[in-house]
């Protein structure tokens, strides 16, 4: 699996976030994964936690997911999240997401949030504007490459 980079002030992903998650993903091919254990400070309700930190954390996975199928940094434009049961906090979960269709600079992507067995917490559907030419490149500096390998750097970073 490739480690992949982390944008510096993300909420989810930025580990220059104080305040933040500061989740790592990971790619295996078009599938990204990451882990996430919920803290009891991200709780709605006592003991469980807040279904938009889950909404947060699918959103982030696919994002991933249709950032390194396309090489390059995207926006949010339709998420959908199915909450199937209620999430723990302190417990880890698992984070999964893969493309399912693209249509020209629309990705669609499905994502779940399980736990180690396999049980779904939360399954989720978006959509992802990717950006093209000088916005793309606009965001390359806010890109955190460190752990990552010399091939996922070049998948985003393109040399004159």
């Amino acid at each position: 699996m490739k480690t992949l980079p982390s944008y510096k002030g993300c909420f989810v992903c930025g580990k220059e976030n104080r305040h933040g998650l500061r989740l790592q993903f990971f790619a295996d091919q078009y599938v990204v994964r990451g882990t996430f254990k919920a803290q009891d400070f991200l709780c709605g309700y006592p003991g469980i936690v807040h279904g938009g930190i889950l909404a947060s954390v699918a959103d982030e996975v696919m994002w991933w997911a249709a950032s390194w199928k396309k090489a390059s940094s995207c926006v949010t434009v339709e998420l959908n999240v199915k909450y199937l049961k209620p999430a723990s906090t302190g417990q880890e979960y698992e984070l999964i997401a893969k493309v399912i269709g693209e249509k020209r600079r629309i990705v669609e992507v499905e994502g779940e949030v399980r736990d180690r067995g396999g049980g779904i917490y939360a399954a989720a559907w978006g959509k992802y504007l990717i950006f093209s030419g000088e916005k793309n490149q606009e965001t390359i500096p806010l890109l955190d490459f460190k752990g990552c390998s010399e091939e996922v750097r070049g998948r985003y970073v393109k040399d004159p």
